[in-house]
């Protein structure tokens, strides 16, 4: 008599399965040409591949059915400028938006001066525009501290406004600077050319602004 054999089918088996993933980079023709290869390939060994599933993307990548996955995945578009990803676009509108055009600066405005009426410019010895000629100053700054000395020294009054420098390069025939800028200048440096008088709106030429003008004939 046969003998069977009682089967335990709570025995441990054992199941493999083979993951097939791909990629392409080609032309629309090229990704059709290797689709149907594969196709052909998979037909062979016994596999089909429904032609439904291939599908386009609307951001110029393809679609591919893969062995063993129920989702397709995605080839590249060999031509990146063809692809219009509309995720990608909208990504980097959000982290760089569009700069707003600047709006150019206005130049600051020189302040109209005042001149003022017999400031005494030739009631001394030497008169303002013989010690300007003696010193020769030979940019804006250096003249302002010639005007300063002047009026310090010669005409014994420390205290000189813009307006009072104003009129003194208008006397000597200098051309007429941005007087309230090289004044904020002069008096804003370490070595205080320049200082604040002890009137309001004046300045006072400064112990190291002195120094200078006595050594602009030497030097000049």
């Amino acid at each position: 008599m046969a003998r069977h054999t009682k089967v335990d089918q709570d025995q441990d088996g054992e199941i493999s399965f083979t993951m097939v993933k791909f990629s392409m980079k080609a032309s629309d023709a090229g990704l059709q040409k290797g689709i149907d290869a594969i196709r052909s390939a998979f037909a062979q060994a016994g596999i089909g591949i429904p032609p439904e599933t291939r599908q386009i993307r609307a951001n110029g990548t393809k679609q591919v059915a893969m062995v063993g996955s129920s989702q397709p995945e995605a080839a590249e578009a060999e031509d990146p400028e063809e692809a219009t990803d509309v995720e990608a676009t909208e990504i980097v509108e959000e982290r760089a938006p569009a700069r707003k055009a600047s709006t150019p600066r206005a130049r600051p405005k020189v302040k109209n001066y005042t001149a003022i009426e017999d400031p005494g410019f030739g009631s001394t010895n030497p008169t303002l525009k013989d010690f300007a000629a003696q010193k020769g100053p030979s940019t804006d700054p250096k003249k302002l501290l010639v005007i300063a000395y002047w009026f310090k020294h010669h005409l014994k009054q420390p205290d000189v406004t813009n307006d009072a420098i104003y009129t003194a390069f208008r006397t000597i025939g200098w051309t007429v600077p941005n007087i309230a800028q090289i004044v904020r200048e002069l008096r804003a440096s370490r070595d205080q050319r320049l200082i604040k008088g002890s009137n309001p709106n004046s300045s006072e030429i400064g112990l190291l602004g002195e120094n200078a003008v006595d050594e602009m004939g030497k030097a000049e």
